[in-house]
């Protein structure tokens, strides 16, 4: 058979080789750079399947010539023409269609223009654009690069409900869309002047087209209307019978324009259609607006709400602007990020203003005040939670030289400042710097701290102030708020008393931190103060310590040397996913905030003058042993003391019993494959104990079987053996919860009081059954005696 194969391929490839088409062996040739394919049961008829690289210009041939075989182009492949050289292409009438329309011109950049032979029964073009004449007639391709006035003529979108998409077209001046088109989009066009709407239009979307000043409509619309180049969408009410008009777009050259009284602004974060407008310096409302009031180049809500009004949008090219005492509130305004490293900003409607230079708020507004041109909001209507203070939202953007925030100044609002003009910050005591609040103010050198301070890690990146800062820590009084450089190890100074929020996170690059040491006297670690810190392998927590935020060291993943100083008064909730294999409890730790460890953790350490707490082979006890309060989550085998009387507390026994200290919720992990309960064992606290346990055998020394709440064991107990004291095997099979193992046997639990505390269970000694030691297995049954003083009988074939 494998003869035969091989015989198979070779005439194949000899075949293949001659130009003869073989059965699942397509013929291919290149002629002049081009890649062609005989298409199947075609022998004179080719599909195009690449083209040179690096040409600009691309004709495509009608025919080729190969080995004396005269070959008709008809087709274009899925990626035949998917290239970025390419300027133009030129197409002949013998070409009948692509093998994927959709993405046939994916990754042409540079084209300009699409040219067809005009005896081509399959497609034209117009204007540099290629469309098909098959129905439902569709536009196949507007090159990206196409220069000029683009006209689509009338019969070249067909379908249902025919849709146009102009997108990213950086050079097109002109765009007259077909009639009958129903949905169209022009974004992302900057050199687009002029567009044509067709009176059939129902959806129509406008968006980063800077230089659109003229606008039309070629008919008369039910939906759309332009006046004075101004787009309008019209509307009715909901509950009412009232048309009114919605700005779909607006020239962004106009320098003044008076909205119209049947006219409403869309909502929410796109409410900034005229801050947004540089040129524009006078805003009006016409009288009779039942939504809106216009003074002073601004918009306002026209009715008030408890004598107060809303401010809505105002002219962009304005310089200055005074809010007044009534207003209450002031639309934000979601502006896309510039830099891939922040996320888009929120801020209120003055950051759209380019211009702004003065800022000011009327004396005995009870919401807003402004210092040194920045806009300040109350605290607690900022931030909530009843703060007093103000928070610095937005500085006014075209504003240079220095700011100095006044001493009632809470906090400086995320992206407040960012990309700003200043060169010069004065931060007041206690302010919390948020989330790139300076980020990529480019001329920001000073930052002066007048106190204490804490900062996100975004706070200052892309200043100048950050990228000359000294290397090391950067600190806001007595808290340390970032790190400048890029550095292996670190000491705080003494003197520090909080390591701020996101203080050494990597923000826009990894870090080589591995070692940190903190200083006595430290008090406060801030939440993701070391997050992300994938290199950190060492570092303190001081006995001044008083919190640490439990996302402190979130993702340090090397982070394996961790040490509790002697005087730490809590063990840390920090734990739960650092690769630590021993946590040291020091004798000083009452409150044991920590509810969770990660896998690594094999054994607890308790300080032997702990007054609390006690371990033993590696798990934490109560200090009279009488209560198991933590289990290493990497054991696989845990037996439990005697004289342990409680696995877990109840919670009013444990307020009674420990109401000066928090102590653990235990927890036996799913790594546990056997557990042995001592004779002592009263109660299991805790529903579904165990539940979680791979269990494969559980030892009990207590002949009465205590009473157990349902689904303490895992729900499957099947192949799970229950080894019990000689003499009680029925009391267990007739217990609830314990009757649900798949197997129930009794060992001798006679050598009780002197059992070893060894993690695991081993043979120490095996006898014959006339009690002659070996050392080694025999055929016929052995006696094994075990090191928790149990003997097994085993057959030995």
């Amino acid at each position: 058979m494998k003869r035969v194969t091989f015989l198979w391929l070779w005439v194949c490839a000899l075949l293949w080789g001659a130009g003869v088409q073989v059965w699942g062996a397509p013929v291919t040739f290149v002629v002049d750079g081009y890649k062609y394919i005989v298409r199947s049961g075609e022998s004179q008829r080719v599909t195009l399947s690449a083209i040179p690289r690096g040409v600009k210009d691309i004709v495509i041939p009608s025919s080729v010539q190969h080995e004396g075989v005269d070959y008709s182009v008809v087709w274009i492949g899925g990626d035949a023409i998917i290239a970025s050289s390419i300027h133009s292409l030129s197409i002949p009438a013998t070409v009948e269609g692509f093998s994927d329309e959709k993405y046939a011109f994916d990754d042409c950049d540079q084209l300009e223009k699409v040219t067809v032979d005009p005896s081509s029964e399959f497609f034209f073009s117009q204007d540099g654009c290629l469309y098909s004449k098959t129905l439902p007639k569709r536009c196949l391709v507007i090159p990206r690069m196409v220069k000029g006035t683009v006209v689509v003529p009338d019969d070249a979108v067909g379908g249902e409900r025919p849709s146009l998409y102009l997108e990213d077209k950086p050079n097109i001046e002109g765009i007259v869309f077909p009639a009958g088109l129903v949905n169209l989009t022009v974004k992302d066009c900057p050199s687009l002047v002029s567009a044509t709407f067709p009176a059939s239009a129902e959806g129509i979307s406008i968006d980063g087209c800077p230089s659109l000043a003229k606008l039309e409509m070629s008919g008369k619309s039910e939906r759309y209307e332009v006046e004075d180049n101004v787009l309008y969408g019209w509307y009715t009410e909901w509950n009412s019978d009232v048309r009114l008009r919605e700005i779909v777009f607006l020239s962004v050259d106009k320098t003044s324009y008076t909205m119209p009284a049947d006219a409403r602004l869309t909502s929410s974060y796109q409410a900034a259609q005229f801050a947004a407008m540089e040129n524009l310096v006078s805003l009006s409302v016409a009288a009779g607006n039942a939504e809106y009031v216009s003074e002073d180049n601004a918009i306002y809500s026209r009715e008030p709400f408890n004598g107060e009004r809303s401010l809505v949008d105002l002219a962009g090219g304005l310089t200055s602007f005074h809010i007044p005492a009534d207003v209450a509130d002031v639309a934000h305004v979601e502006i896309p990020s510039d830099d891939y490293n922040f996320e888009d900003r929120v801020v209120p409607v003055f950051g759209m203003l380019k211009k702004l230079e003065k800022l000011t708020v009327a004396e005995g507004n009870k919401h807003f005040a402004a210092s040194g041109n920045v806009l300040l909001q109350k605290a607690d209507e900022a931030i909530g939670g009843g703060e007093e203070g103000w928070v610095a939202m937005l500085v006014a953007p075209a504003l240079t030289g220095k700011v100095v925030l006044p001493d009632d100044v809470v906090k400086v609002d995320g992206m407040a400042f960012y990309g700003s003009l200043i060169s010069s910050v004065t931060i007041p005591d206690g302010v919390m710097v948020s989330y790139g609040a300076f980020g990529n103010s480019k001329q920001l050198t000073e930052v002066i701290f007048k106190g204490s301070a804490s900062a996100e890690s975004s706070a200052f990146v892309g200043t100048p102030w950050l990228e000359n800062h000294e290397p090391g820590v950067i600190y806001a009084g007595t808290t340390a708020i970032g790190l400048a450089g890029d550095l292996a190890e670190i000491t705080i100074k003494p003197g520090t008393k909080t390591i701020g929020k996101e203080a050494f996170t990597p923000f826009d690059r990894p870090t080589s931190l591995v070692k940190v040491v903190l200083p006595d006297g430290l008090e406060t670690i801030e939440s993701y103060a070391f997050a992300n810190c994938d290199k950190l392998k060492e570092i303190n927590l001081p006995a001044s310590l008083k919190t640490v935020v439990g996302n402190a060291f979130d993702y340090c993943t090397a982070l394996s040397g961790l040490t509790l100083e002697e005087g730490i008064t809590f063990l840390p909730d920090v734990f739960a996913d650092l690769p630590v294999k021993k946590v040291y409890v020091p004798a000083s730790v009452g409150d044991w905030e920590a509810s969770g460890f990660g896998y690594y953790v094999e054994a607890f350490e308790v300080s032997p003058d702990n007054p609390y707490y006690k371990s033993v082979d590696g798990i934490v006890y109560a200090k009279d042993l009488a209560t198991v309060y933590m289990v290493p989550p990497a054991k696989t085998r845990v037996r439990i003391e005697e004289g342990v009387k409680y696995i877990g507390e109840p919670d009013e026994w444990a307020r009674m019993r420990s109401a000066d200290i928090t102590v653990p919720e235990i927890y036996f992990g799913d790594r546990i494959e056997s557990i042995s309960l001592p004779s002592t064992l009263e109660a299991v606290y805790g529903y579904g104990m165990f539940s979680y346990c791979r269990l494969k055998e559980c030892r009990v020394y207590n002949p009465s079987p205590i009473v157990l709440e349902e689904n303490t064991f895992p729900y499957d107990l099947s192949g799970v053996t229950l080894y019990v004291p000689e003499g009680s095997l029925e009391a267990y099979k007739n217990a609830v919860e314990w009757s649900r193992f798949g197997h129930i046997e009794e060992f001798d639990a006679s050598a009780i009081n002197g059992l070893p505390a060894a993690q695991e269970v081993k043979e120490v000694g095996r006898y014959t059954l006339d009690g002659r030691k070996i050392t080694q297995p025999e055929r016929g049954i052995n006696l094994i005696k075990m090191s928790d003083g149990t003997t097994r009988k085993v057959v030995v074939d």
